[in-house]
């Protein structure tokens, strides 16, 4: 883990100030409903009675499943958000992350879903936004805002995550951006651990991509927003904690003011580009954000987007970029999953066939 992310990780622990609460869960894919009930009970009779027919069937289903690929798109899609405010007292020159609470956190979003809360007044004169969607494309937006009061340390989160499958014929060498525009009130640099001064305004941004398998392992339909922020896996993902590409950005020891930053992505955990083949799934996701103490403000409510930077994604192995226009053509919503009815016709013919096999052996012996 870089210095950066493991900043913005220790910060986002620190900010909420809860053990993770999210169990291992598993992703849930939709399936087709219409299904002949009677088609598959007349096949069922004939593979019995027959073995050929059996590893026939099984084999013509595993043909058509290499074939014609998945056909089905599961949305993995969600987002949490969270609001906090703390004491944060006058005297020493940093404001010390405790579990002292001037009320209890407020949690936003959930499975399958995007949020939107308006300003919210909290106790002592501090004030928080979050809210996420999913816009162009339906890749991730999110917006956060906090505002302390004279004695307060005030936070908000926001974090968004969408599954994509590609369609195109040809492997590529994806670049996703982030686009951020922001005010604050000031983040004074300072020892790492020790940066969080009074009257301070931070940022953290994390966004990358996930492999859906690892998101679904800790997210489920059922999550919560609390759950979803809880799980730094689905939040503040890294290269050490389930991201296939990661990217981050943090204020420290920026001045105070507008600021719009552009921040790139082109390059995998590990190293080399990161490589989509034909027919692969991913999730986007993206996280802001924002921690005030004393006084201080962080407005990042004009928006963090994800978008595709079709100009430096290559054909895979070339510098030919893609152009204009074409992941927005073949990058389609939603995880590529078998298709139900295929993976029936092949336990059916495979498990028929292993059925037959084991009454010979029977006999035989």
């Amino acid at each position: 883990m870089n210095i950066t992310n493991l900043a913005v990780a220790t910060r986002f622990a620190a900010f909420c100030g809860d053990q993770a609460l999210a169990a291992p869960l598993v992703g849930v894919a939709k399936t087709r409903a219409g299904h002949n009930a009677k088609w598959f009970s007349g096949m069922t009779g004939a593979i019995v009675r027959s073995p050929k027919a059996a590893v026939g069937v099984a084999s013509a289903a595993l043909f058509v499943a290499v074939m014609s690929g998945p056909v089905q798109a599961a949305v993995v899609q969600g987002s949490g958000g969270i609001i906090t405010n703390r004491p944060c007292p006058d005297g020493p020159a940093a404001c010390v992350v405790g579990f002292n609470r001037l009320q209890p956190h407020q949690y936003f979003g959930g499975y399958g879903q995007g949020f939107s809360s308006s300003t919210i007044s909290l106790n002592n004169g501090a004030s928080g936004s979050v809210a996420a969607s999913f816009g162009a494309d339906y890749l991730p937006t999110v917006r956060v805002g906090s505002v302390a009061g004279a004695d307060t340390r005030t936070g908000g989160s926001a974090t968004a995550f969408q599954s994509f499958t590609y369609d195109g014929s040809l492997a590529i060498d994806l670049a996703i951006s982030g686009q951020l525009h922001f005010f604050t009130s000031g983040d004074v640099a300072g020892p790492f651990g020790a940066d969080e001064f009074a009257g301070d305004g931070s940022l953290n941004v994390a966004f990358g991509l996930m492999r859906v398998s690892d998101l679904t392992s800790v997210i489920s339909p059922s999550s919560t927003g609390q759950d979803i922020v809880s799980s730094v896996s689905s939040s503040f993902a890294d290269c050490n904690s389930g991201a296939l590409a990661a990217g981050g950005y943090n204020s420290s020891g920026l001045q105070a003011g507008e600021h719009t930053v552009s921040i790139g992505l082109s390059s995998r955990c590990g190293g080399g580009a990161i490589r989509i083949n034909p027919g692969d799934s991913f999730v986007d996701f993206a996280t802001l954000q924002a921690i005030s103490n004393r006084s201080g403000f962080l407005d990042a409510t004009q928006t963090f987007s994800v978008q595709y930077d079709e100009q430096n994604t290559f054909f895979a192995d070339t510098q030919n970029s893609v152009g204009a226009g074409f992941l927005n053509s073949n990058i389609t919503q939603g995880a590529a999953v078998p298709e139900p009815s295929t993976w029936a016709m092949m336990i059916i013919g495979f498990g028929a066939a292993g059925s037959m096999i084991r009454r010979r052996k029977a006999v035989v012996a």
